[in-house]
């Protein structure tokens, strides 16, 4: 607040009074679906960001937990009865805060002859659910135009909705981007040919193919065997020298780095599901031959959706490995050239970038994910307008990644759209880290801000397990990979 100037009679000096006021306002908001159909309600011109689409909710009572508020909100928009007993199925997606600024003048006090300004900050912190709908509760909202309260409905396709052909609220777009990630995702194997010869022994060749299938892999089986055994050895050492290690084995071998790339896209090809959702995780290459292999899986596989490590998605924006023609990718004439400040624009089957725990636990020694320091995100090796997603394994690496999504949003920056939390159960492919067990999965998902991805020992059939107990997602290596080949 100012006043007026030390001995000058308040009466001949006009001063500006500034009050500021916080509101903190809890929202309940369902994102109400049936498979790729979703529901959105429209807001009025005259409400708060008015003349737009939204998802269905309303303000949390004092007396209500958000779940109690959307359960009672669904009621009185859209007649929905949601409870434990019927078909309706809820889940948590996450947490989102923003912050509304608005500024309001008074006139004068006659008296003081001062102007008084009052500026009214609001926190929205919006918690955010999905409701799966069962096909008899969609037939019958389906045919509704509008709701309870006469505020018109419409229901839209999911390829529409995340590719924004409908305004919404600034708080509601982090949700959007949350939904673009599909349900199921696979994660690829390492390069290692044992689940190679298991997934060909099962398909449907005839005895002479599977003959020269098992000679032609058992060719493979000692090289890929050797470059796993390193792998492991390399492991066990710190991200650094791991990266040095690997470099070197890679440079020191190129015909046998080659043929294992080879060996992994063939399988890649062969046994990845239809338009797919993939995490690919290839934490035993150097970072060049990692992209190589990403590359060459989008030539042969375009149909796929890819996440990739951040790592990976920098050196592609910069060109810094394209331009690098060793027989395995073709040289791309646009790259631009390194630090012109312009990044080359990725396949449009890169959907986002990947953060590991080790990742993430640097960021926060290097103390940037405090919000005064936001600026400093900017500069930190990940491709700067794909949207992200984590590892966390415990509830400090959840609290980091909250912090984390938190800030980029407040920064306008892509957000972080999911969080891999493992293993749920005992895996093959990480016999010696221990489950969590769906109990303690449960508790730590509920502490996301993020929407959780349920990974480790899971099957495609867990969907539903997996949101029972905090998850919106799952993901897996062996049983997410199909059966026979095409």
């Amino acid at each position: 607040m100012q006043s007026a100037t030390k001995g000058t009679p308040h009466s001949t000096v006009q001063t500006m009074q500034t009050m500021q006021t916080m509101q903190t306002v809890d929202v309940a908001i369902g994102v109400i679906h049936f498979g790729p159909h979703y529901l959105l309600g429209f807001r009025h011109a005259k409400q708060h960001q008015g003349n737009c689409y939204e998802f269905i909710g309303g303000k949390v009572e004092p007396h209500e937990t958000p779940r109690q508020a959307l359960a009672r909100e669904m009621a009185e928009e859209i007649g929905l009865v949601i409870q434990q007993d019927n078909n309706t199925r809820v889940n948590r997606l996450g947490v989102l805060q923003h912050h509304y600024v608005s500024v309001s003048q008074h006139a004068a006090n006659a008296g003081h002859k001062q102007a008084a300004t009052t500026q009214q900050s609001t926190s929205i912190c919006l918690h955010v659910y999905r409701v799966t709908l069962s096909e008899a509760q969609y037939q019958h909202l389906s045919t509704l135009t509008q709701g309870c309260e006469q505020q018109p409905l419409k229901w839209v396709m999911q390829s529409e909705l995340v590719n924004n052909r409908y305004v919404l609220p600034e708080a509601n777009v982090t949700i959007l981007e949350w939904l673009t990630l599909a349900d199921i995702i696979t994660v690829t194997y390492e390069l290692t040919a044992t689940v190679i010869t298991t997934c060909f022994a099962q398909t449907s060749l005839t005895e002479t193919a599977k003959a020269k299938q098992k000679s032609d892999l058992d060719k493979t089986q000692d090289r890929l065997q050797n470059h796993t055994e390193n792998n492991r050895q390399n492991n066990r050492q710190n991200n650094r020298q791991k990266v040095k290690i690997n470099n070197e084995q890679d440079e020191n071998n190129p015909y046998e780095v080659r043929q294992n790339i080879a060996d992994w896209l063939e399988f890649q090809r062969l046994y990845l599901p239809h338009r797919a959702c993939v995490y690919v995780r290839l934490k035993t290459l150097a970072l060049r031959h990692e992209v190589q292999a990403i590359m060459q899986l989008i030539e042969h596989r375009p149909d796929l959706s890819l996440i990739i490590s951040a790592a990976a998605a920098v050196a592609l924006s910069q060109g810094l490995l394209m331009a690098q023609d060793d027989g395995l990718i073709r040289k791309r004439s646009t790259c631009h050239p390194l630090n012109s400040g312009k990044p080359n624009p990725l396949p449009h089957q890169i959907i986002a970038q990947h953060l590991t725990q080790a990742n993430l636990d640097m960021l926060d020694t290097l103390h940037t994910m405090d919000t005064q320091d936001a600026q400093g995100l900017l500069s930190l090796p990940w491709h700067p307008t794909l949207p992200i997603t984590l590892s966390c394994h415990d509830e400090s690496s959840i609290q980091k990644a909250n912090k984390l999504a938190k800030v980029r949003i407040n920064s306008k920056q892509p957000p972080v759209i999911a969080l891999f939390l493992s293993p749920v159960m005992p895996t093959i492919s990480h016999p010696d880290a221990t489950p969590l067990g769906w109990h303690h999965f449960n508790k730590l998902a509920n502490l996301s801000h993020i929407p959780v991805i349920a990974l480790g020992g899971l099957t495609p059939d867990s969907l539903i397990t997996a949101r029972q107990h905090g998850a919106d997602k799952i993901a897996g290596i062996r049983q997410f990979y199909k059966l026979t080949s095409e």
